[in-house]
């Protein structure tokens, strides 16, 4: 089954403060994400909890999607 990606309010709204440089690579790895979900770049993870069902995939080392 593929994957649906969902952009909340909050995360539209967060995505909007990200430094430039952070909102460029955020761009680029949902480019690789809506290509390949699991591709070994993302570090694609499974949420637990209230968010189970969902996944985090990383932007860059300190930053998560």
């Amino acid at each position: 089954m593929p994957l649906e990606i969902v952009y909340t309010s909050d995360f539209l709204k967060t995505a909007k403060k990200l430094p430039v440089n952070v909102h460029n690579k955020l761009a680029k790895q949902i480019g690789t994400l809506e290509q390949n979900p699991f591709h070994s770049v993302l570090h694609t993870k499974p949420l637990t909890g209230q968010l189970a069902g969902f996944y985090s995939f990383r932007i860059t080392r300190d930053w998560r999607g």
